[in-house]
């Protein structure tokens, strides 16, 4: 499980197998830290060297967030998946016409599940019949990007133009079905001052954290993407890789405000950022999700672990196409 520290001014350390949480104005907490897979801690926290050592020996790694949940900084174990060939292969084959067609897979999925979820809800309205001609908008764009020529200089600029539309087509649908005080203007990420914005992304800022820690531990490179452009100190196998599993936010995102979970003053609009009362519901909302149990390849597992499976297949392909070459 994540443990989650958000109290500013809490200081927290070690003592004898468990992380002490120490704040003046709650009863001082002792954690086992046997069943924690990452830690996430907000600004104005302190931290002591023997805590930071003993989660590192443990394998537990420690995330530092933001207020609107984005993480900006991390400490990892070095036991980690090493094996410098993998990185090769990832590099090698990420520039060829097959590794651009792993990533363009990935987008052709997201908008699938953009379609898939917003005709979900129109069904659930009784209104399927006037999904028809915006079903027929997102088949059209999933057959371009299908239809692009892999080897062409500029193809993820083309593959990311249609992404886009289909993205402005969800949200142009989505908001549509929220409450009256929920409905937003637009789609917007940095910098968004709208609640359903603001919820979404911070939902993506934890996810990008699961995301990053599954594609280290399989011995990714998350610097080389392949859809998203590289650059210094850019996560771009990150933003690549989510792409399938934002899915998850959006549903989440949906379901907090159609269901009326979050009241306004779960959010510090001045500041535009969540209060804790809200983050407390966003948390266990998603956290319930990623623990939620489903059917994968004909096996019963956590929603979480398909994560994790996902990356390590991703560097089974990566190598069969690498011994190939």
């Amino acid at each position: 499980m994540d443990l989650f520290i958000e109290k500013t001014g809490t200081k927290v350390s070690y003592e004898k197998g468990y992380f002490i949480l120490e704040n003046k104005d709650e009863k001082t907490k002792k954690i086992s830290f046997d069943n924690i897979d990452n830690i996430l801690i907000n600004q104005g926290c302190t931290l002591t060297t023997n805590f930071i050592k003993n989660a590192i020996l443990k394998d537990i790694s420690i995330y530092f967030i933001d207020e609107y949940g984005n993480v900006y900084g991390n400490i990892n174990s070095i036991i980690y998946n090493t094996n410098p060939e993998i990185k090769i292969a990832q590099l090698k084959i990420f520039a060829t016409s097959l590794g651009r067609d792993i990533g363009r897979k990935w987008i052709i999925e997201k908008i699938n599940n953009q379609k898939l979820h917003l005709q979900k809800i129109y069904s659930r309205r009784g209104i399927l019949n006037s999904f028809v001609e915006i079903e027929k908008e997102f088949d059209f764009l999933i057959e371009n990007i299908k239809q692009i020529d892999l080897n062409q200089e500029q193809y993820s600029n083309i593959i990311m133009g249609y992404e886009g539309r289909a993205s402005v087509l969800y949200f142009e649908n989505i908001k549509k079905f929220l409450p009256k005080p929920w409905q937003f203007e637009k789609r917007e990420t940095q910098g968004a001052s709208e609640p359903y914005n603001i919820v979404l992304n911070y939902i993506f800022g934890v996810l990008y954290s699961k995301i990053e820690k599954s594609l280290i531990l399989a011995g990714l490179d998350i610097q080389i993407g392949v859809i998203h452009s590289l650059g210094k100190n850019r996560k771009s196998l990150v933003y690549d890789f989510i792409e399938p599993f934002r899915i998850l936010g959006w549903e989440i995102t949906f379901v907090l405000f159609s269901k009326k979970m979050l009241n306004k003053s779960d959010f510090d609009l001045k500041e535009k950022k969540i209060a804790p009362t809200g983050k407390r519901v966003i948390i266990q909302e998603l956290y319930s999700r990623l623990n939620n149990v489903i059917e994968y390849n004909g096996k019963k597992i956590k929603y979480e672990e398909i994560i994790r499976k996902k990356a390590d297949l991703l560097v089974k392909e990566l190598m069969k196409n690498e011994i190939h070459n």
